[in-house]
């Protein structure tokens, strides 16, 4: 009782509830029924705060390790999410990070609470990271006894673009931000991320590529891309130097000249009397596309190409033969 009335007059007005209780190993750490849940291997404090706005709800959680090392880190979001991400505080956790994460003003998955509501837009653009750092370095302070030595951030896809957000208008913010895969220039990634339906096709089209067949292209792609970094550890580390990497498969049939990366450029393409395991020339000419920039029919660029290396993590939406998820209705931004 007095922790949250110490909350209470430490955090003003806008706070409408605090709680906090232990999280034991093999718990269930659940948010909303639309957000992943995490089976826990960790035991330590949890704290969880919610404060209202005119109207839109912040509700942030901390967790507090036994073994703090005196670092604080605030987790991101992503897509149009309103979940915290359980993995990364865990993550953070066992690190010996008090960490904490927030649901960027609303619940769930979909974008339908934007509409007509600024204030959940606000929480999404920054409102509710920053909120969350702020109550979570005060949080911190009073469970410890101390104040934290050093502030990190990390967040990938929106959580990127939100450690992009912070280190540009909130610069003090954090000692150290690590934004991985920002989802910026929103229209035209939506716009990105919808025309991959028109190059892949639909699932019972004769030219669509199974899931498996995706995974011999990957397999092709670090076979060709990897040891250009000058490393061979099953990592792309710089994706442009893989750059021509879209024209291999074509340069037999479609008289495309360049020096390819890879002495073998037909790697894929099926032999005669093969069928499996292997591209068929339309197929081929499908990948081409997928690593190739979005252009506009002024030839002005739209969005950059998929990176090579990153395509496994494509199979479940953008090439899955069905529109993406993220160009649905009750998934964007309406405002």
């Amino acid at each position: 009782m007095f922790f949250q009335a110490l909350l209470l007059f430490l955090l003003g007005p806008l706070l409408s509830a605090a709680s906090s209780s232990e999280i034991a190993y093999g718990s269930t750490a659940a948010f909303s029924s639309a957000c992943t849940s995490l089976a826990t291997s960790l035991k330590l404090p949890n704290v969880t705060v919610n404060f209202a706005h005119f109207r839109s709800g912040i509700t942030l959680e901390a967790w507090l390790p036994s073994t703090w090392t005196g670092r604080f880190l605030s987790t991101g979001n992503g897509g149009q999410s309103g979940c915290i991400q359980y993995e990364d505080l865990e993550y953070a956790s066992s690190l010996g990070f008090a960490a904490v994460g927030a649901n960027n003003g609303h619940n769930g998955t979909s974008g339908l609470s934007f509409y007509h509501n600024p204030d959940v837009l606000i929480d999404f653009s920054y409102r509710s990271l920053q909120t969350g750092v702020s109550v979570g370095k005060a949080l911190t302070q009073i469970f410890y006894k101390r104040a934290h030595t050093k502030s990190y951030y990390l967040g990938c896809s929106t959580g990127g673009r939100q450690g992009l957000e912070s280190a540009h208008d909130f610069p003090q913010t954090f000692d150290g931000i690590l934004a991985g895969a920002p989802a910026i220039d929103r229209n035209r990634l939506v716009a990105w991320n919808g025309h991959f339906f028109g190059i892949i096709g639909t699932a019972n089209s004769s030219d669509f590529i199974s899931t498996a067949l995706w995974n011999t292209i990957h397999i092709e792609v670090l076979r060709q891309c990897n040891e250009l970094d000058g490393v061979v550890d099953g990592i792309i580390e710089d994706p442009s130097l893989c750059s021509k990497y879209l024209h291999l498969y074509l340069s037999r049939f479609y008289g495309i000249d360049s020096e390819p990366v890879d002495p073998r450029p037909e790697a894929l393409l099926c032999k005669s009397g093969n069928s499996t395991n292997c591209l068929t020339p339309n197929q081929a000419h499908i990948v081409r596309n997928v690593f190739s920039d979005y252009i506009a029919e002024d030839r002005s660029l739209i969005f950059p190409r998929l990176q090579p290396g990153a395509e496994l993590t494509s199979v479940s939406d953008q090439f899955s033969g069905m529109p993406s998820k993220y160009i649905g209705v009750s998934n964007n931004v309406r405002v």
